[in-house]
This record gives structure tokens, sequence and C-alpha cells, in this order.
């Protein structure tokens, strides 16, 4: 009971500068805590906790367990929901807003299928996209912090039925510039290559 109140305050003053003046909803399956509230003799601890959630409009819902528990979808095997759980932990929602744990360490927001073709569509095609191969749209895209599954493979795909980039093909060696050297020597004259 006192390691949930204690995680609900220290949550609480670490975010205190967003948090106050605002509605503050603390979901929990601990249906103590808000028991806690209403007791007016309890340990001087917990009192000074209490004191210290008194400056937020703080609201306690309480989940039971059982609901929480009903996330995981009833389809999987043993090994699916272990590798489900495990997945669980690199994200996490803010407002209406899902992030994901990538491995470089980094939160990048989860994008809709629906958006992903016109995220790609400015990073590969238009002005500011200049037309690169997959793998550099691949890092613009990761750059701007989106993310959604199988990215670097729907972004190959994509680069590669671009109606432009087939119309111009490859750059091979028949298309680059000659480069010959024009050298001419004058005694104690200063010359230099660019």
């Amino acid at each position: 009971m006192e390691k949930e109140l204690l995680a609900v305050v220290y949550s609480l003053d670490k975010f205190k500068a967003y948090l106050l003046g605002s509605k503050v909803i603390v979901h929990t399956d601990h249906a103590t805590l808000k028991y806690l509230f209403a007791k007016q003799e309890a340990k001087l601890r917990l009192i000074h906790w209490i004191l210290l959630l008194q400056e937020f409009d703080l609201e306690i819902r309480d989940n039971s367990g059982a609901e929480f528990g009903g996330i995981i979808p009833p389809d999987l095997f043993c090994q699916q929901k272990k590798r489900f759980l495990y997945d669980v932990k690199r994200y996490y929602w803010d407002g209406s807003y899902l992030f994901r744990e990538c491995a470089d360490g980094i939160y990048r927001r989860c994008i809709r299928e629906s958006k992903v073709h016109a995220i790609l569509t400015h990073y590969h095609s238009s002005s500011y996209g200049c037309h690169h191969g997959p793998s550099r749209t691949f890092a613009k895209v990761m750059q701007s912090g989106f993310f959604w599954s199988s990215i670097l493979k729907v972004a190959t795909s994509f680069v590669r039925s671009s109606d432009a980039c087939q119309r111009t093909g490859n750059i091979s060696q028949r298309h680059e510039m000659p480069q010959t050297g024009i050298l001419e020597i004058d005694i104690f004259d200063v010359w230099g290559i660019d």
C-alpha cells in the first residue's frame, strides 16, 4: 500500500510543473489508495504524502486487476504471449499518441497505416525529399521521429515503385562528365589543383 502511494507521490512531484492546475486522474488496481485519503489516523509519513497530494486536482479511479489482464489477445500461443508481453514494455501512451522505444533508445511516434503513404511521399517525392534511395528515405523518416512496423521494407517498396524514379533510371558512368586536367606551367608561377 505504501509503495503504491509512494509511486503516485513521486510521479506527481516529478511532473509537478506540468500537472498543477489541471485535472489528474490516476488509474490503479489498488483500492486502498482511496481508503488512505479518507483515513484520519495514519502514520506520519502517509499523512505527509497525502498533504503533498492535496495541492493537485486528483482523482483516483480503481480498476481491478482483471480489467488490466484482459488486454492480451486470447488466441495467442504461450510463446506468442511471452513475446507480446516483452514488446509491450517498449510502448507508452502520451495523450492521444502512441510512442515506441526503438533500438537506439529514442522514442518515436507510431503512425497509422493510413498516414504511411503521405509521410513517405513527403520524405521521398517532395522537393525536400530529392528522390533518395530506400536507406536514405528510411533515415529521414527515423530522424523525424516516426515509426511503424516494417518501416524499411515499406520504404524500399515505395521507392522502387516511385514513378519519377523509374523514369529516370540509374545513373551510370556514361552519364558522367569527362574530367581532364589542364596543366600550364610557367617558371615561378603559383598554381594549384581544385
